[in-house]
């Protein structure tokens, strides 16, 4: 999985995994000391059905309501027209568009007795890029996390990335097996809280990337039928699952 290779953000946003870092609180009243913040690296990538255009992938990451119906904890998210802190993205990102903001409330049953309540509060900042989206998650205890959501191809096995851009993009798909989609996270919080929140976020990877992929799915099936040609193998076995 390539994005083990390299860091989450360039330049001066990188940090090395588990490192101590002092930094700015979102929201004094609920923190701990930032003396006591870590940071740590998370990287998930699942294979895109066959048939799926970079396009259609692009567009479904950057239908933002249906990116945060994926999340499994999410039981209601709104607009934010004002929030509460400017929105901006790291050195590295180039944004198509102005980031947009969501508040967010999660259902969350598995955090240590008194922890916060069950009901979580974030603010979601998701911002547009040419292959993706760039996600900022506040949430109580100044939890933050960034997520590189991007659509690439996937590589070959032995590949480097360097390698799959030398052959062309996209014209290397056929010798990489198609596209892929990577989600590339960054956690910023206090040590005494790293380990629950990398839990949360390792329980439920798989089942975001299946309705992601399951809706592309179907967008190439709805396709293929348009056109009277007969689903592929992946299509197929979702059907038969179904």
């Amino acid at each position: 999985m390539s994005c083990k290779s390299r860091p989450l953000l360039p330049t001066a946003h990188t940090r090395l995994s588990s490192k101590s870092v002092l930094t700015g609180l979102v929201s004094p009243s609920l923190s701990l000391s930032p003396v006591l913040n870590t940071t740590s690296t998370i990287c998930h990538s699942s294979t895109l059905p066959e048939g799926v255009t970079r396009e259609q992938a692009i567009a479904m990451l950057q239908d933002h309501h249906f990116f945060l119906e994926c999340d499994l904890h999410m039981i209601h998210f709104e607009p934010l027209a004002e929030p509460e802190v400017a929105l901006t993205v790291p050195d590295g990102i180039e944004a198509t568009g102005e980031s947009k903001a969501y508040q967010v409330t999660d259902l969350v049953h598995t955090l240590p007795a008194g922890l916060w309540d069950s009901n979580v509060v974030s603010t979601y900042e998701i911002t547009n890029k040419a292959d993706g989206i760039f996600v900022r998650i506040r949430s109580p205890m100044s939890i933050v996390m960034d997520t590189v959501w991007t659509i690439k191809e996937a590589q070959a096995e032995g590949q480097t990335e360097a390698q799959t851009e030398a052959e062309g993009g996209s014209a290397s798909s056929s010798s990489t097996g198609g596209l892929e989609l990577e989600e590339a996270v960054e956690i910023n919080c206090s040590r005494l809280l790293m380990g629950t929140v990398r839990k949360l976020c390792e329980g439920g990877w798989r089942e975001i990337h299946a309705k992601m992929l399951d809706r592309l799915r179907k967008e190439v099936g709805a396709v293929a039928g348009q056109n009277g040609q007969a689903p592929s193998k992946a299509e197929a076995g979702s059907a038969e699952a179904n």
